[in-house]
């Protein structure tokens, strides 16, 4: 069916892909081209001498991932990255939708895993974990500092995308930049939020927040006076040397790890994201503020806001 793609390697696949796609942005031309250099680790040749076994069978190219190293959300990348080769080498509309067949599948799977894992917990309320974060005494160093302060920017405002805080700079300016960094905005009228680049932004556009927990913004002031951090500068780098920002997985594996240390439970995002809803709505807000607050965190399907 595809036999005259066979010896095209990833950089030839790349190129079709920027071709089809060409107003795709950097990251996602980059989980595509991450797929194609996947696909040669699952199946430990190179792209050009697979014959495309990828795109025969959806069944066997799903145990094939379930029985690699790769976890599930990778699974998930992979796949949707395999549809839109399907898509740029005209498959078969049949073809294309028994790949889409065995995604939704397994897209239902964790879902349900997710919420029957949520059910059985016996975890805090959103109360109690604010009240351990409160009372936990982080070390006195940068590191411990820092990310004492990105778990508080989790606990203490309503729980976005971990990649919000990717790259997150200092402003202490009244006038709001319209680029592609987010900010945490320090002026005379408050402290605030900004984010500009995030997974719905283009939907939703620009997002403001203001913080109003008084414990976060003194800490947040004496975090900054501290380690000397200046406007412009990143708010969660990886180190004082350099001030490089620390990039989505490390913050993953920072919030993951310190979540653990302060609460005895370690916490992926959407871990938090799940319990801050679940107990948010429980105590009944309105449905305006709902609305407020999934859009806050990024949702556009509120059917899917506990998962």
């Amino acid at each position: 069916m595809f036999e005259r793609f066979y010896n095209w390697d990833k950089d030839s696949f790349d190129k079709l892909h920027e071709k089809a796609y060409p107003h795709s942005s950097k990251a996602t031309r980059t989980s595509f081209y991450q797929t194609l250099k996947r696909l040669e680790v699952i199946y430990d040749k190179p792209i050009d001498e697979l014959d495309l076994i990828y795109l025969k069978d959806p069944v066997k190219l799903y145990q094939h991932i379930k029985e690699s190293k790769y976890t599930d959300n990778t699974l998930t990348t992979t796949f949707t990255s395999i549809l839109k080769m399907l898509k740029m080498l005209d498959a078969p509309l049949s073809h294309y939708n028994s790949y889409v067949k065995v995604l939704s599948q397994h897209t239902k799977e964790l879902i349900e895993n997710k919420r029957n894992f949520v059910a059985s917990q016996d975890l805090p309320s959103w109360t109690q974990l604010q009240d351990l974060y409160f009372n936990y005494l982080p070390k006195d160093d940068f590191t411990a500092q820092r990310n004492y302060l990105l778990v508080g920017f989790f606990m203490l405002l309503p729980p976005v995308r971990i990649s919000n805080y990717t790259r997150f700079k200092l402003l202490t300016d009244d006038e709001v930049p319209s680029d592609n960094n987010n900010y945490l905005m320090i002026v005379d009228k408050g402290m605030f939020v900004i984010f500009n680049k995030f997974r719905t932004s283009h939907i939703q556009g620009q997002r403001i927040l203001e913080i109003k927990d008084e414990f976060l913004k003194q800490y947040i002031e004496a975090y900054l006076e501290t380690y000397a951090i200046s406007k412009g500068q990143f708010i969660l780098p990886k180190n004082t040397i350099n001030n490089k920002p620390l990039g989505q997985n490390e913050l993953n594996e920072l919030l993951f790890t310190e979540t653990l240390t302060i609460f005895g439970h370690s916490f992926t995002t959407q871990d938090l994201r799940t319990m801050f809803l679940r107990d948010t709505f429980t105590e009944d807000p309105s449905i305006r503020e709902k609305i407020e607050i999934a859009d806050i965190m990024g949702y556009k399907d509120y059917n899917n806001i506990f998962v």
